[in-house]
């Protein structure tokens, strides 16, 4: 089944869910997958939801739900109407044929270390007239999904949602955080989009694909760019994107509460995380004076309980034992960070 294509529709105004903002794995933002607009509406939904189940929030309301299974497949239960585009949109059709193309496609991600394919959901069911649908996802995909380890991206949901273009919500994501030049050959960006066959004219691809993403960031999105197209040879081989802020698409509310969850530990750690550490005889106060150490390796570690659980039986043998475990976990993190791809 094809997809649509990806015009930018001046006429769409959406109404998102609350807004806030949405941590992505750097796997996911430069995956290669083809998409259309309700697929990718699709994908965000899924990221936002397991970004709440991670940090141990109570998935429910109106949008989606989450249920774990005994091989921890995940079963997901959405509201087809939050995928809709604005209140005239009554298009339920592609919807469902989002989901179908979805689950004939695969995820492919590739580096120096790993190279994986997997499907994207392995189940889609729903009663008709019931306006919800189900599908399940591996665990294999979920781990993708939720995999920092390789570094991940922080972008605005609604920011996300009110894009038009799949090729601006993807440069969108790529770019959010981003604070030097970025550097992308234009092959892999074309695979990255999986256009390949579409734009052969590198000319083509500039104006169908990357001029018009700008656009809809210049008017949407809290960062833009600039761009220059690089020449090897005689062939031009690379865009350089040169990030710019605009802070007048920045939602001041969740610009606030970025700032307070940056101060706050209580955003970095859950109860049984923070129980830990006290257990190690941290106080209150080195925990807090060591909050962005802290909040970086429950980013990065893929599980920080089970790596604390190590040093916490060495930690016996040292004359400064809170003093160690923050030294290791940096020591750890920037292990981490080594192996994190070039952008």
């Amino acid at each position: 089944m094809n997809t649509p294509a990806n015009p930018i529709n001046k006429d769409i105004t959406y109404t998102s869910p609350v807004n806030k903002d949405i941590i992505q794995s750097y796997v996911l933002t430069v995956a290669k997958y083809d998409s259309n607009i309700y697929v990718k509406r699709i994908l965000t939904h899924i990221v936002t939801a397991n970004q709440d189940y991670i940090e141990g929030k109570k998935i429910g309301g109106t949008i989606i739900n989450i249920e774990e299974d005994l091989f921890k497949d995940r079963e997901y239960t959405l509201n087809a109407k939050e995928l809709l585009l604005s209140n005239n949109d009554k298009n339920y059709k592609r919807i469902y044929d989002a989901f179908e193309y979805l689950q004939s496609k695969f995820f492919a991600y590739e580096d120096e270390d790993v190279r994986f394919r997997v499907p994207f959901l392995t189940a889609v069911y729903g009663k008709k007239r019931d306006g919800r649908i189900r599908f399940k996802m591996s665990e294999l995909i979920y781990r993708a999904f939720t995999d920092y380890t390789k570094g991940f991206r922080k972008y605005e949901l609604q920011v996300s949602l009110s894009l038009t273009s799949v090729y601006s919500i993807r440069l969108y994501e790529l770019l959010s955080g981003q604070k030097i030049p970025l550097k992308k050959s234009i092959d892999a960006l074309k695979e990255m989009f999986q256009v390949q066959n579409k734009y052969k004219q590198v000319n083509d691809f500039i104006k169908r694909v990357i001029e018009p993403a700008k656009k809809e960031l210049d008017e949407k999105s809290p960062i833009s760019f600039e761009f220059g197209i690089n020449k090897k040879g005689n062939k031009y081989d690379s865009i350089t994107f040169y990030p710019i802020a605009v802070p007048k698409n920045r939602d001041e509310d969740v610009e606030r509460k970025s700032i307070l969850k940056q101060v706050a530990l209580s955003y970095s750690l859950d109860r049984v995380e923070r129980d830990y550490f006290r257990d190690m005889g941290f106080t209150d106060r080195q925990l807090k004076n060591n909050h962005d150490t802290i909040r970086e390796a429950k980013m990065l570690i893929p599980d920080l309980l089970f790596e604390l659980s190590i040093l916490k039986g060495k930690m016996r043998e040292k004359k400064n034992p809170q003093g160690w475990i923050i030294a290791s976990l940096k020591g750890k993190i920037k292990d981490i960070k080594n192996r994190i791809p070039p952008f």
